[in-house]
């Protein structure tokens, strides 16, 4: 096993994963500083998420076209430049903007991630590179809290929030002067084109999806919002066709409509994006409803994570053996314990205020056994059936449906909860914050429920094929 390069890329991968989670704890903190409205805080969170997924197919190509060693680079460049601007923004807009920026950067490197892996770890011994990488992206969701909690209660010369991203960029500084030495270079592609009207017209899906749903509470549902979501489906239609007609011209696709045809991968996609939108809705709500409804430290709300992400780190780590022995059940076995945690939570809801870290702890550890027995497997069951010479481009697609999911999930967040505290607004702060944080449980629990159907719907694999990747 190569450690280093395998550390290197493990690093990357749980420093993206934390610029997309590390801020939840500080987001009544940015508020506050900022003043910046509901909708603006969620495009803070979200706007990071959706250039990610709108850009990284692209980033995938151009790793298979130019070499996953040099987009990695530039990728961490572009991200750690961003984040640095970000700990300086001077105001909401320009926090937006850089965080946008920050999504363009992780999505030329994010993919070279997995595609390196592939690369330069012997495939006997792919399935545990997996785990970690999945161990370390899944625990990154958590465990930033934790950091981004102490960091915000620290409070830096008076700085709250901004410590957050100074430490981000300080570890992209050090990736930028270890990477260049620990990873090989790699081979180059042929000459392919960037499908620029796909990735136009995937860039209109997306935006006609979030932004509306985003926007829509604070503005009261206007007509636009929902001429927008209905705009999207015949935008999507338009998508769709265009990648098969370049496809059968010869061309090179966004979005490679063999690989969809991959039943496996198609609904491995999907499980990915319900994956994640379960991370980012769960995991707002109960930063939010901490810090806001019971009043506690971003430093109270970030050791409430700690529970939910131990046990997802633990999970993590040994998921991979117990898949590669059984397989399919013992992903669906994750979901149903992941609903067990989210109904507990929900249920525990019911009084005048919304449940604290202690009554959730046995809740979240549940949540974090169930997401940590999806997530690292899927990565390993969804890349290791692709061909080495389109890894990056898998990747990319694969890595786009997280990124998508995170962006609906916190989307789906703003009208269940922030739209249930708006409409609780003349109520006691306690039963409103109760409401909002039950609706958010109970919705993750029927995202679960969505991710047991489609794991029924994932073809099994070969006792054999599992054999081979289990040694």
């Amino acid at each position: 096993m190569p450690w280093l390069v395998l550390t290197v890329l493990v690093t990357g991968a749980a420093l993206a994963q934390f610029a997309v989670f590390a801020i939840n704890v500080a987001v009544p903190a940015i508020q506050r500083g900022l003043h910046a409205s509901d909708a603006a805080i969620q495009l803070v969170v979200a706007g990071y998420s959706l250039t990610y997924a709108i850009f990284l197919i692209t980033g995938g190509r151009l790793g298979d076209q130019y070499g996953r060693r040099r987009l990695y680079l530039v990728g961490l460049t572009v991200f750690t430049a961003a984040v640095l601007g970000a700990a300086v923004a001077p105001d909401a807009g320009w926090l937006i903007a850089l965080r946008l920026l920050q999504g363009i950067g992780a999505a030329a490197m994010f993919p070279q991630l997995f595609a390196l892996l592939v690369d330069t770890v012997p495939k006997e011994r792919q399935a545990t590179a997996f785990g970690f990488l999945g161990a370390a992206i899944g625990s990154a969701a958590v465990i930033g809290q934790l950091i981004g909690g102490l960091l915000v209660h620290a409070n830096l010369a008076g700085t709250t929030w901004r410590p957050v991203f100074g430490l981000v960029a300080l570890v992209g500084v050090g990736l930028l002067i270890v990477a260049p030495l620990a990873l090989p270079a790699s081979p180059t592609g042929t000459a392919r084109s960037i499908d620029l009207l796909g990735t136009v017209l995937l860039t209109v899906v997306l935006l006609l999806v979030v932004v509306p749903l985003i926007e829509g509470g604070d503005h009261g549902w206007p007509p636009w919002v929902w001429v927008c979501l209905v705009a999207a489906l015949p935008v999507l239609t338009i998508f769709g066709s265009h990648e098969r007609r370049l496809a059968r011209r010869g061309g090179d696709p966004l979005v490679e409509p063999g690989l969809l045809r991959d039943r496996a991968f198609a609904v491995g996609v999907l499980l990915m994006l319900a994956v994640y939108a379960l991370f980012a809705s769960t995991y707002l709500a109960l930063a939010v409803t901490w810090q806001r409804g019971l009043g506690y430290s971003a430093l109270d709300a970030g050791v409430g994570f700690l529970p939910l992400g131990l046990a997802l780190l633990l999970a993590s780590l040994v998921a991979p053996r117990f898949v590669a022995r059984h397989g399919r059940p013992v992903l669906i076995a994750g979901a149903v314990v992941a609903i067990a945690g989210l109904v507990w939570a929900a249920a525990l809801s019911t009084g005048p205020h919304p449940p604290d870290a202690v009554a959730l702890i046995l809740p979240l550890i549940l949540q974090g056994v169930g997401e940590g027995f999806l997530f690292s497997p899927l990565l390993a069951e969804i890349l290791g059936r692709v061909r080495p010479a389109i890894a990056a481009t898998a990747a990319g697609v694969m890595s786009t449906g997280q990124q998508v999911g995170g962006a609906l999930g916190i989307a789906l967040l703003g009208v269940v909860f922030f739209g249930h505290l708006h409409e609780g607004h003349g109520a006691d702060a306690g039963t409103a914050h109760a409401d909002a944080f039950r609706t958010s449980m109970l919705l993750g629990a029927g995202i679960s429920v969505l991710m047991v159907a489609m794991l029924f719907a994932l073809p099994r694999r070969r006792a054999a094929e599992r054999g081979e990747e289990g040694r």
